[in-house]
């Protein structure tokens, strides 16, 4: 059976941009770009209504929107090594002033966009920001969703000679 994208996409827009009176609208609105992260899931058109709207959502405020745009995006765009995506999450892998769940999300939202493509830019990002935090003894690198980071930076790797090396990262990451 085959989705009409653009029918459901009608339908869970009306939550993206419908306010809420109850204090629960951000978890509809990160429930909607969820949703269109997955029902957009291997659609190629040349609208691109996935990157159009999940893509303003990874500048949000609100820690569940931002969560759900990048799991979105990755989610839409998983495997399609697609360049211009890149600006709209990598800075957040990097990014001090954002929680590790944030920064997390990114770096799996990257690993699911360019699995298995060994991506010199994006993996040494990843590579100096774990290191940093390492050096830093930041207290963050000990909270779960450090895994998802590493999680991220493996799929880089998945398939490749150097999996075995990203596999070692991980297993060292785990208790």
């Amino acid at each position: 059976m085959l989705i009409n994208t653009p029918i459901h996409q009608r339908k869970t827009s009306k939550y993206v941009n419908k306010v809420h009176v109850v204090s629960e609208s951000n978890l509809f609105q990160a429930g909607a770009l969820l949703a269109t992260g997955i029902l957009n899931t291997g659609v190629r058109t040349e609208a691109d209504a996935a990157l159009a709207l999940l893509g303003e959502y990874t500048e949000n405020k609100s820690v569940p929107l931002q969560s759900a745009a990048f799991v979105g995006l990755g989610l839409a765009y998983c495997g399609s090594h697609r360049e211009d995506i890149i600006s709209y999450i990598l800075p957040h892998v990097s990014d001090d002033s954002v929680s590790m769940e944030i920064s997390s999300l990114a770096a799996l939202s990257l690993g699911f966009i360019f699995v298995g493509s060994k991506n010199g830019d994006i993996s040494s990002s990843m590579l100096q920001t774990l290191l940093e935090k390492y050096e830093a003894g930041d207290k963050s690198l000990d909270e779960k969703w450090a895994k998802f980071f590493v999680l991220g930076l493996a799929l880089l790797f998945l398939g490749g000679s150097l999996f075995f090396l990203m596999r070692t990262i991980i297993r060292s990451c785990g208790n």
